[in-house]
């Protein structure tokens, strides 16, 4: 998730991120002109960017779909953990992608059948989120897990 990580560059009072189909760049708005400038701060839009990944201050969790139909959310993270190393990033961090599974990793449990038939809330427009309905269902199950051991761990540091 795109605004997990962008808090977490910029504001030094997170100590920990999980970001679900990430990507290393901000991007506009996803569905219309109306949302060009998703991301702002100060009253200034943030401008498609490299993410400044190595200001964050804790342990990072990424989980991405290798069939994300939104945005290449797998080699995004791939990126995002290259830059961390590049910039010797001094907390853990964990990269999961999963096989035919797409962008909606989240809310475990939760029915797959419409991911690639389900209707924007604001445009109508019809979203491919890509992937399987079992991959995402398995993924979402292990993504979950993932999520859970993480914070069994940071909460064990703290």
């Amino acid at each position: 998730m795109e605004a997990a990580l962008l808090v977490a560059s910029t504001y030094p009072q997170a100590h920990a991120v999980i970001a679900t189909s990430p990507t290393n760049v901000v991007v506009g708005g996803c569905c219309s002109d109306r949302f060009a400038d998703a991301w702002t701060l100060n009253g200034s839009a943030v401008r498609r960017a490299e993410i400044a990944v190595e200001n964050i201050h804790g342990p990072v969790l990424l989980l991405s779909g290798t069939d994300d139909g939104v945005w290449p959310s797998a080699r995004s993270a791939e990126s995002i953990v290259r830059r961390l190393k590049e910039h010797q990033f001094a907390y853990p961090v964990t990269n999961r992608a999963f096989a035919d599974a797409g962008h909606s990793l989240v809310r475990p449990h939760s029915s797959t059948m419409d991911i690639n038939s389900r209707r924007h809330p604001l445009t109508g427009r019809i979203v491919r989120a890509g992937g399987t309905p079992l991959g995402t269902a398995l993924a979402r199950e292990k993504a979950w897990n993932e999520v859970l051991d993480f914070l069994a761990a940071f909460s064990a540091i703290r």
